[in-house]
């Protein structure tokens, strides 16, 4: 898009004139007016950080609006201290620490649902009053930029969340304060001038055909081999959302109980799954009870968005980030409410294993996990290790200062130690172990052996089965991306090529002789590799 220089190049995306349609175009258009202000509009002078600041900017929006979130659910300092408590939480939770650095549209996406349940929140808790104009119109346009980011997930969750409000409280006027008419028509102005603009340029019916097998082939079949049980995600949230994951069960059990109203003789039951049952039983019945309204709007939030991703036959782990605002507003509210002694049952049974699980187990792996990772991908320089050493220190100190204060029962202190040593292992594993451990970096390695055998970067260069764009990126677009039954004609066309094979297809060829050989972890996909850079026989 920014290499186009025209309007034109800005409605279809795509890599090396392959159109780029799974998609909608909304973090395309944000990475490449970032890149283009930053490089003064020339590809030559870009680099890939420049493509992720959407991304950083998204994520600290999102830690600052679920921060307003809490102030408006939950009214005065105790909301305050809330809302800044999950803002916390979720800018050191991993999977928001990983996806801030990502040039992906996941990141943006979570910012644009959840400045949309900002709104929402606004308006929930100010419901019996009209609400200004402006208000209702920026929460339209915000959800119309996140359908253009990555479709139907943030109407969803705002949908979902509205329809379980109405459902529970029995109440659906409230909903005509949103102006849902004049939201759908603010959306469709929004959508549709792209829609037909990339219908004229590929095709109605092909578009149609990426879109539906995009929704719905990904809803009822695993894509790309992202399969997953029924529970899937909710095992991988308390990995993902350390180490606020130590009040996560405990914190959603909690709001659930609160505006139920069960049977006296059933809230008196000792048995875990009796009452897990009760509660499964009697969730269609909850009601907005007075103060608990806020932590109402969190489950209409959380969980039937949660069921839908559950349901969903793709999974992948960044599909219920969306979600995770919520997760951190639940958990934030309980952790203050054991703070002031108003949560009972934490101090035995599958309560106490559980946050005895959490300070051994997951605050032992945010402790040891950079120098694991280290020692995994090997970065290179004496000074490194120094930093890994010190930080790694510095993280079992925390460690177990957190456990000491989890045995004494003091688990809004253990959390707040927690929280530093979550920053600790960020800044040291994505700051200083990754950037610096060869391992995971297959697509500049390559780039790099290509450099060496063609400093002049005058020959032909293709891939086969290592397609990733980032190679794309690294080659500024010089690598043809072939199949393996192209590689003879390739070859026979380019006499003097280099060809990036895997090294298990190259063995198999002597016609062509090993230049360069590249190991590593192609992070991508979950798989190691080893990778080599070949030419024809004969070739100097």
């Amino acid at each position: 898009m920014m290499e186009s220089y025209s309007v034109r190049g800005w409605v279809v995306p795509r890599i090396q004139e392959r159109e780029r349609l799974n998609k909608p175009p909304m973090i395309y258009w944000m990475q490449a007016t970032s890149a283009g202000v930053l490089s003064g509009w020339d590809s030559a002078h870009d680099a890939i950080w420049m493509y992720r600041i959407p991304s950083l900017l998204a994520t600290i929006v999102t830690v600052l609006a679920t921060w307003r979130i809490g102030c408006a659910l939950f009214p005065g300092v105790f909301g305050a201290r809330t809302g800044l408590l999950a803002g916390f939480l979720l800018a050191v939770a991993p999977i928001f620490a990983w996806e801030a650095r990502q040039a992906r549209a996941d990141q943006v996406l979570v910012m644009w649902t959840t400045l949309a349940m900002w709104i929402l929140a606004t308006v929930w808790c100010d419901r019996e009053r009209a609400q200004p104009w402006r208000r209702v119109l920026f929460l339209w346009v915000v959800v119309g930029a996140g359908v253009l980011t990555k479709g139907p997930i943030t109407p969803m969750v705002g949908g979902l969340a509205v329809l379980s409000l109405c459902w529970w409280t029995r109440s659906w006027r409230w909903t005509l304060r949103l102006r849902p008419l004049i939201g759908i028509g603010v959306v469709v102005v929004m959508v549709v001038p792209w829609v037909l603009l990339v219908g004229s340029e590929v095709g109605f019916a092909k578009y149609w055909s990426i879109v539906s097998d995009e929704i719905l082939g990904r809803s009822l079949t695993p894509k790309e081999g992202h399969s997953g049980p029924p529970g899937y995600h909710t095992l991988l949230a308390f990995a993902l959302f350390l180490p606020g994951a130590m009040l996560l069960g405990a914190a959603v059990w909690r709001a659930v109980a609160r505006n139920l109203r069960l049977p006296e003789r059933e809230s008196q039951r000792s048995g875990p799954v009796a009452k897990a049952l009760s509660v499964v039983r009697r969730l269609p019945r909850l009601r907005a009870r007075g103060e608990y309204a806020g932590e109402l709007l969190l489950l209409a939030w959380l969980i039937p968005s949660w069921i839908v991703f559950e349901l969903v036959s793709t999974k992948l782990p960044h599909y219920t980030m969306p979600l995770y605002p919520a997760l951190a507003l639940l958990t934030a509210r309980c952790i203050y409410a054991v703070g002031g002694g108003f949560v009972d049952g934490l101090d035995r049974g599958v309560a106490r294993l559980g946050v005895l699980a959490w300070a051994l187990c997951g605050l032992g792996v945010l402790a040891l996990g950079p120098l694991v990772m280290a020692i995994l991908v090997r970065p290179t320089g004496a000074l490194l290790w120094v930093l890994i050493i010190v930080a790694t220190l510095a993280s079992i100190a925390l460690w177990m200062v957190s456990f000491v204060l989890v045995r004494r029962g003091d688990l809004k202190q253990a959390q707040i130690f927690a929280l530093a040593l979550g920053g600790i292992c960020i800044v040291s594993l994505l700051g200083v172990v990754l950037p610096n451990g060869p391992i995971p970096f297959v697509s500049k390695r390559l780039d790099d052996a290509i450099h060496r055998l063609d400093p002049q970067r005058t020959r032909p260069v293709a891939s086969v089965g290592f397609h990733e764009d980032s190679l794309i990126f690294h080659t500024r677009g010089r690598i043809e991306r072939i199949d393996a039954d192209q590689l003879d004609v390739w070859v026979e066309e380019h006499p003097n090529g280099l060809v990036v094979l895997p090294n298990s297809v190259a063995e198999t060829r002597e016609d062509l002789e090993t230049r360069a050989t590249v190991s590593g972890f192609n992070y991508s996909n979950g798989k190691r590799g080893e990778w080599v850079v070949v030419q024809r026989v004969g070739q100097p």
